[in-house]
């Protein structure tokens, strides 16, 4: 399910823009940009950053979603990139 709300919203990209928060990577794959958001506390002062994510990074942040980052989350996120870049693929035709 995950995968063809990505798509959809993917597609929906393609004429609009689309900022997508999400904790599924099935969602997050389908993104051409990607971001890491984390909220910090430092002397009582809550503070926000955000990091973009491209290859390896973007690789361990799936997994992460997907679970605690193992082979086997790995082997799923990387599963999950390349359905999405075919299923866009796909599309473009």
């Amino acid at each position: 399910m995950g995968m063809v709300v990505g798509h959809k919203l993917w597609n929906l990209s393609r004429s609009h823009q689309v900022f997508c928060v999400t904790h599924l990577p099935q969602l997050a794959v389908f993104g051409d940009q990607h971001y890491q958001v984390q909220k910090l506390v430092d002397k009582g002062r809550t503070l926000t950053r955000v990091e973009p994510l491209e290859g390896e990074s973007r690789l361990l942040e799936l997994s992460q979603m997907l679970g605690e980052v193992g082979e086997g989350t790995l082997r799923s996120a990387h599963e999950l990139l390349q359905t999405a870049r075919q299923m866009v693929k796909e599309t473009k035709k």
